[in-house]
């Protein structure tokens, strides 16, 4: 769908992505210096004053199932976190950043496609490649986190780069199918870039992710939908991180492979998480803050999405979050039969079940983890931008 007024403001709409991307894809390095948190909070209080500017211009924006879906589940951490007191300014900036990003980028996703990715790409090769260059000269990472000897580079500690990495494989692979030969080394540098920084940091858990992602990139025949992904995720978190509990079933692996396995210490949490969730099982426990999480957990998450959403939202917002995923799934059902072949598509596709994987070992707070969903809700709209016909 093209706006005419919008094609003569052709800059307008690069810049307000600009702002939007610089706003929201926030680095933890930078966020955690003071000055950029503000700085970051100012960038998306703008976006959202040039969105509405759009808005009110093109007088048209449906919001999808699957945006109305993820609206009700931030409206049930809002109205439970008010209930129980919580801090309402936390609260309400959480809310309201996770929001507006999901519907600012589903909408330019489906509107201006190129203009969105054409930013991030360029976005995310320079802050990948800093990222890379950092590991590689800072070996023990450039900032700590209070008294953890774990290393943390611009993005963050090795376990949190998939956030920026996952969505790099497929930004890499349609750039380089869809651009002139320069465009197609720098994507070849980004691709090769995100693969590396993954292996060079040693995480179990981005490197799980990233052979799923190779392993179906590699062999076309072997097809597990969305669906299959998260059904098997939900296997692994009910037999690994529930069942595992008791440690009837830890004990037999660490039996027999006569080693103790504590998942680096996540099992510890993962018992502490459930004890509370038993408490507030329906409903959980809203957005509280991370001196209050770090008190229950000596961590500011749980170490595990599932186990996050139970412990936000209860098994109310987990039902809302399953709900998301099938709506994502169904949308993506027709593109999936006629482009199940093609790389670009293979490689956004089983990102996003590889991210159900690695949610068995990390949290990914933010939003930017549903980045990729958004971006395979979309195929089935602008798949001559996304794909190679």
């Amino acid at each position: 769908m093209k706006f005419r007024i919008m094609n003569k403001d052709f800059s307008l709409i690069y810049f307000i992505i600009i702002i939007m991307v610089l706003s929201y894809f926030e680095l933890p390095f930078l966020n955690s210096i003071g000055i950029f948190n503000f700085i970051y909070k100012i960038g998306k209080l703008l976006s959202c004053l040039l969105f509405a500017i759009i808005l009110i211009i093109n007088k048209k924006c449906k919001l999808k199932k699957y945006i109305v879906i993820f609206v009700f589940y931030e409206l049930l951490l809002f109205f439970r976190s008010l209930y129980l007191g919580l801090p309402i300014v936390y609260v309400m900036t959480q809310v309201a950043s996770e929001i507006t990003f999901i519907v600012f980028a589903d909408y330019f996703l489906e509107y201006y496609f190129r203009q969105f990715t054409n930013v991030l790409f360029a976005f995310i090769l320079i802050i990948v490649t800093i990222n890379f260059v950092l590991m590689l000269k800072y070996k023990y990472g450039i900032y700590n986190i209070g008294e953890s000897n774990r290393a943390y580079w611009l993005l963050g500690h090795v376990n949190n780069m998939p956030v920026y990495i996952f969505p790099a494989i497929f930004i890499s692979f349609n750039k380089y199918k869809n651009s002139n030969k320069i465009i197609k080394i720098l994507s070849l540098i980004l691709l090769c870039t995100s693969f590396i920084s993954v292996i060079y940091g040693k995480s179990a858990t981005s490197i799980i992710g990233l052979l799923i992602i190779i392993f179906h990139l590699t062999f076309k025949k072997f097809k597990l939908n969305l669906i299959h992904y998260y059904l098997i995720s939900l296997v692994i978190f009910i037999f690994i991180v529930i069942l595992g509990r008791e440690y009837k079933l830890m004990s037999f692996i660490s039996m027999f492979f006569n080693r103790s396995i504590t998942f680096t210490g996540r099992t510890n949490i993962w018992n502490h998480a459930l004890y509370y969730i038993k408490e507030k099982l329906i409903l959980g426990y809203g957005l509280e803050t991370p001196l209050v999480t770090m008190a229950k957990f000596d961590f500011i998450t749980p170490h595990n999405r599932y186990l996050y959403i139970l412990y936000t939202g209860g098994v109310l917002g987990f039902a809302l979050f399953t709900y998301f995923v099938f709506s994502i799934w169904r949308l993506s059902i027709s593109t999936y039969k006629n482009y199940s072949n093609d790389i670009i598509y293979r490689s956004l596709y089983y990102t996003c079940c590889a991210i159900f994987i690695i949610f068995q070992m990390e949290t990914y707070a933010g939003v930017l983890i549903y980045f990729p969903f958004l971006l395979l809700a979309n195929m089935n709209i602008r798949t001559r931008d996304m794909l190679v016909e």
